[in-house]
């Protein structure tokens, strides 16, 4: 019968216009990552050698770092570190270093 799975999505709904952030469709196991991983995740997201890429190096200094690069990179973060990130988390991020402080990983 659909009528208590309608209920129970409508308490969902509720909850989260009440300010509770709705449950993920299945659940992520974190793992961590080390910067080199990371590294090499970035290099596929801006289409460049994991060579290149040092911790200091600056975001406006990389040719790949544009708009579609930086959707992809928050769509990284919430695929492998189960971490939703809004472009307004990005934006202070001038670094690779600073990237990936925001991605969860330690330099």
């Amino acid at each position: 019968m659909l009528m208590p799975r309608r209920a129970e999505s409508h308490d969902a709904l509720l909850e989260y216009r009440r300010g509770a952030r709705l449950p993920r469709p299945f659940s992520y196991r974190i793992v961590p990552m080390s910067f080199e991983e990371f590294l090499n995740h970035l290099s596929d997201v801006l289409d460049m050698p994991a060579a290149d890429l040092k911790p200091d190096v600056k975001l406006a200094d990389l040719e790949g770092w544009n708009s579609m690069a930086l959707v992809s990179f928050i769509a990284f973060v919430d695929e492998y570190r189960g971490k939703t990130l809004s472009p307004r988390a990005i934006a202070p991020c001038h670094t690779i270093g600073d990237l990936a402080r925001v991605g969860g990983v330690n330099v």
